[in-house]
């Protein structure tokens, strides 16, 4: 019975005691390594996903003003080609009237030498 009662420690305990300390010293280190790196990763997906979504933000503003500009040209074409016909019959209007105005002074032309014959033939009378 004295053999299992025997308290005395082995020689190699303390020396596996004093080793197994000595890793358990470098797992707690590399242990809040890896948490301190794990902390910044997740700050820097935080950042990264913030920055995505200011992104997304802006991506939809940018389609929405595109949008809001495509209607603003597609308005203005309309106008525009609404002034090119206006535009045409004002010419052809214009056209009408310059060959109303070239059929008058030429009738008025007619007029008066027709009034300086007559005028002529009145005074030789």
């Amino acid at each position: 019975m004295s053999s299992y009662l025997n308290l005395t420690p082995h020689p190699v305990c303390p020396r596996m005691i004093s080793y197994l300390g000595e890793q358990l010293h470098l797992q707690r280190a590399k242990t809040s390594d890896v948490q301190t790196g794990m902390a910044n990763t997740k700050r820097t997906v935080e950042s990264l996903q913030s920055h995505n979504d200011a992104l997304e933000a802006e991506k939809k503003a940018s389609k929405i003003t595109s949008s809001q500009q495509t209607k603003k040209i597609l308005a203005l074409e309309e106008h525009i080609k609404g002034q090119e016909v206006s535009l045409l019959d004002l010419k052809k209007s214009n056209n009408h009237l310059q060959q109303k105005q070239t059929m008058a002074d030429e009738n008025h032309k007619n007029e008066c030498i027709e009034m300086r014959e007559l005028l002529v033939s009145q005074k030789e009378e």
